[in-house]
């Protein structure tokens, strides 16, 4: 058991009580949200350009809170609840092995298929209870797409790419975050420039140290050692691009070959104007980040990227690096460490 799960049981128990108190005092004394504005996260413009949909963000000057609203309307018209087909909040999202939601509302996907039909494609086990099927006289046509990267939405019109890409390679070493503890990181960056702007790995392998923590209500508990390991492959596209990232994979260490589970999806826009997609595997044995290092080491390093709605898998194969320093620096980080050792 990592320090993640840590984190959730004893840290979040404290943080949720405190915003719940802080909540209330906040609106007790401002009474309400306060002004509210709509900002366009995401729009796409139809075919001939006549309709645009788009993901809508309410911000309001005194809420932590920004609900998501997907809509059609004519291209510069403001937000409208008329032209709402699907809320955020009428979205009921599958949930990981901590029984958390590990996919949201920026995991939806819009793509005309005509002029007069949009699809909105949403993560499997993702289940909207109120989704309009018609708005504004233009049909509304939900899919769901797997979180698997062999797949695409048309099997035969599949298209399987392979790519070899030189890597970047840097090792970082931390006390922690958050508790008392030792965790060592690697990193690997791989520019593509021709199907995606670039793809990469993080491997954490981190352990906690025994310790005494305060909970919300005074008491002390006394906190066991625990370790673990984490492999986050992400893939990162230009922000204006119409290409949609629905999987992410270290081949043979995927969630479907019982090597990992998916902790949960998540994208964020970089300086550089990338997006990147993020999938943090939770890995069913810590150490096998000593075998995902080794295949990086002999140039066997595979990176599965599936683009469902454009039919598309891309497999990506790290070169043999030319520096290893980085390499041993991580190895040497978790065996001088002991960072795997069972707890006493």
């Amino acid at each position: 058991m990592m320090k993640f799960i840590i984190r959730v049981i004893i840290g979040i128990v404290g943080l949720a009580a405190f915003c719940g108190l802080f909540l209330v005092v906040f609106f007790v004394r401002y009474g309400g949200p306060g002004k509210c504005t709509y900002q366009a996260a995401y729009e796409l413009p139809s075919l001939n350009k006549s309709w645009t949909a788009k993901e809508v963000i309410e911000e309001c000057e005194r809420s932590m809170f920004t609900p998501a609203f997907f809509e059609i309307s004519r291209p510069g018209a403001p937000h409208d609840q008329k032209d709402v087909f699907l809320s955020g909040d009428d979205i009921k999202f599958p949930l990981n092995r901590y029984k958390q939601e590990f996919t949201q509302v920026d995991d939806i996907f819009l793509e005309w298929l005509d002029e007069k039909n949009l699809l909105v494609a949403l993560p499997e086990g993702a289940a909207p209870q109120k989704a309009l099927p018609e708005i504004n006289g233009l049909a509304v046509h939900y899919e769901f797409y797997p979180l698997d990267a062999d797949k695409v939405r048309e099997e035969t019109k599949k298209e399987v790419n392979e790519k070899s890409l030189s890597s970047e390679i840097s090792f970082k070493q931390t006390d922690g975050y958050g508790m008392p503890g030792i965790t060592c990181e690697l990193a690997i960056i791989g520019q593509d420039k021709t199907y995606l702007d670039s793809v990469g790995l993080h491997l954490t392998a981190d352990r906690v140290f025994p310790h005494r923590q305060q909970q919300p209500d005074g008491h002390v508990v006394s906190v066991k050692a625990t370790f673990g390991a984490l492999a986050q492959a992400g893939a990162g596209v230009t922000h204006d691009s119409s290409i949609h990232v629905t999987d992410v994979a270290i081949e043979g260490f995927a969630p479907k070959e019982s090597r990992s589970y998916l902790l949960m999806m998540g994208r964020s826009l970089m300086k550089s104007g990338v997006m990147m997609s993020g999938f943090p595997y939770d890995l069913n044995n810590p150490k096998d980040v000593y075998e995902l290092a080794m295949l990086l080491r002999q140039g066997q390093l595979k990176i599965d990227v599936s683009l469902w709605l454009e039919n598309r898998k891309i497999i990506y194969t790290f070169e043999k690096p030319t520096n290893i320093a980085a390499l041993d620096q991580f190895v040497s980080c978790i065996d001088n460490n002991h960072v795997f050792d069972e707890p006493n």
